[in-house]
């Protein structure tokens, strides 16, 4: 994941967990099926960027052996605030499975054909993030928001 869809997600979480009243840690909850060292290196960079999450960052790192009641009772007993997932399977599993807590996606294959989101300027329900992949024509269509004062795009 490049360095500014991390901070991008980063910055979600930030957000997301600022807006807390009480100053104790914060539960997260980072939720991956697969061990690629791609997935493993996002939630290493999501480790780091957190580190300094003030409130502190109660940071569970879960791997998704299955996709069954049992994964969401264990998820359910570390009582977090905030999922995260890492990749589109596990984003599809906490999206299913805890749609009352807000969740946050990493390495997504198109967010909006899998139905995660309805659009990047609303994302609509409890699910946000940064796409691993990202559609040729919605990457045109937002130039011309981007680039107002350019007359040629090379």
């Amino acid at each position: 994941m490049s360095q500014s869809r991390l901070s991008v997600l980063a910055l979600a979480l930030l957000l997301l967990l600022g807006s807390a009243q009480s100053f104790a840690a914060r539960r997260v909850a980072v939720l991956y099926a697969d061990s690629s060292k791609h997935t493993m290196r996002t939630i290493a960079g999501l480790e780091w960027s957190l580190r300094g999450c003030n409130p502190p960052c109660s940071l569970i790192i879960h791997y998704l052996k299955t996709q069954d009641q049992a994964q969401v009772a264990v998820i359910n007993d570390y009582k977090p605030e905030l999922l995260v997932t890492v990749g589109t399977t596990a984003t599809a599993f906490a999206d299913r499975s805890f749609p009352s807590l807000p969740i946050v996606f990493a390495k997504v294959l198109n967010p909006i054909e899998s139905g995660f989101i309805t659009s990047w300027d609303k994302p609509g329900s409890h699910v946000t993030g940064a796409a691993l992949d990202i559609p040729v024509d919605s990457r045109f269509s937002v130039l011309p928001k981007s680039c107002r004062d350019s007359n040629v795009l090379a």
